[in-house]
């Protein structure tokens, strides 16, 4: 709730937290047979935004206030992540010359090309939706109907999206996301994945958040906490503010583990036959989605 419009509040991103993951599965389910490119997932994970940010305005009349999202979907060897609004995803890539050692990564900013009014790309199209930005760089802010906004993206924000802006333009604000994939190489090239709030991602830039971190190797839990201790120490006043960040660290050998080969991870053993069927139970549950290959 850090980064709506408005003023902060729980209620809108403790929707979202519970209806995303339902809307991610709907929409890859959805997609026809072949259309199983990242292109389609990309298009997929767009739309399940969209799908969040109308049920939230249309069937939830009592949140006014509004959020942002960073989110992070594995299918096999991919990732695709999705951020909306100020909050920030960042992955750590290691330079062939420091892998297997501790010395900090090169930072990958997945989610800084919108959510932010100084953003030239962002500027313009607020202005065409009938916004008024002033200020420069993390200053800026655009002003509307519903009053003054730092953030250009969130989900939610009904007073900024129902009824203003120009005829056919929407509103002023939109919860389209920065969506990126990218083929992990593991641990080997790809050591870990931080997502972050508004707070944390305005206090440290990327590549900051992996240069604190980097005596943490596989740590995630002290990783988040140098973070945010850092976050807390450089914000004025954070006691109202919520200081959170999450690391994904990236394991030897992906989904098959550190001793798996193509073949272990194409579900077949050394002889080259599928391996037996398990018996159905109640409990299985089959994941839509599950087979996606990215192009």
């Amino acid at each position: 709730g850090q980064a709506g419009a408005g003023e902060p509040g729980p209620s809108a991103s403790e929707y979202c937290a519970r209806n995303f993951h339902k809307k991610v599965l709907d929409n890859l389910a959805s997609l026809p047979p072949g259309c199983t490119s990242d292109t389609f997932v990309k298009a997929a994970l767009v739309k399940s935004f969209e799908d969040l940010d109308k049920d939230l305005l249309e069937t939830q009349p009592d949140i006014k206030d509004g959020c942002g999202a960073a989110v992070a979907l594995l299918l096999g060897e991919y990732i695709f992540t999705g951020v909306v609004g100020a909050c920030d995803a960042t992955l750590c890539e290691a330079k062939p010359e420091q892998r297997g050692s501790n010395a900090a990564g090169v930072a990958v900013p997945l989610g800084r090309a919108q959510g932010r009014c100084g953003h030239p790309d962002e500027r313009a199209r607020l202005i065409r939706a009938g916004g008024t930005v002033v200020g420069e760089g993390p200053m800026a802010r655009v002003i509307g109907a519903a009053g003054s906004s730092k953030v250009s993206r969130s989900l939610g924000d009904p007073a900024w999206k129902k009824g203003v802006g120009p005829p056919g333009a929407g509103g002023v604000l939109t919860c389209i996301p920065e969506i990126q994939s990218i083929k992990l190489s593991w641990a080997e090239q790809h050591q870990y994945l931080l997502l972050a709030t508004m707070p944390v991602a305005e206090a440290l830039g990327p590549q900051e958040m992996v240069d604190a971190i980097a005596d943490f190797q596989a740590q995630p839990r002290a990783s988040c906490g140098e973070l945010t201790a850092r976050a807390v120490a450089k914000v004025p006043d954070p006691l109202d503010m919520q200081f959170t960040v999450v690391e994904v660290w990236f394991l030897h050998g992906g989904p098959s583990g550190p001793d798996g080969d193509d073949e272990a991870a194409d579900g077949r053993s050394a002889s080259g036959e599928a391996p037996k069927k398990k018996a159905k139970t109640p409990a299985s549950v089959a994941v839509p989605g599950g087979e996606i290959k990215s192009a």
